[in-house]
């Protein structure tokens, strides 16, 4: 049987279960889904974007990063960006990971520049347990 969130998600999963999805990101870590947003969405997203961007602040520390723009606080800048937050396939991934009562505290956009420190992160540390509220869905 076919759950609405598997209905909601149809147009990006290519045929296959959320479940298999799921596994393959436990698997590498990450997941690439083209064409999600429309172009016209892409578009305003990047227009809401420009002004903080062009403002060129950097990250305060190597973690943050000395060559990256990062813009906090970007539901309280535009609602363009709650779309985001609320488009089916993210919250069918968020919603399996963390439950449907999760609560969003933080979206930003994080703009790498040429030259930047690497940080490499393993598969199983995908969620940060320390301010997560569940615990990590592999072993560490």
């Amino acid at each position: 049987m076919v759950t609405t969130v598997e209905k909601q998600t149809a147009p990006w999963l290519r045929g296959r279960s959320l479940a298999s999805w799921r596994d393959e990101f436990d698997n590498r870590g990450y997941l690439i889904f083209e064409h999600v947003l429309p172009q016209d969405q892409v578009t305003e997203i990047r227009a809401a974007l420009a002004p903080h961007l062009a403002r060129n602040l950097k990250g305060r520390n190597d973690f943050e990063g000395v060559k990256t723009n990062r813009v906090y606080a970007l539901l309280a800048k535009s609602p363009v960006f709650a779309r985001l937050v609320m488009h089916p396939l993210a919250m069918a991934f968020v919603e399996a990971e963390l439950g449907e009562s999760c609560l969003l505290s933080a979206l930003l956009a994080i703009n790498l520049q040429p030259g930047e420190t690497v940080h490499l992160m393993p598969p199983a540390a995908k969620i940060d347990s320390a301010l997560a509220c569940s615990p990590p869905a592999t072993p560490r």
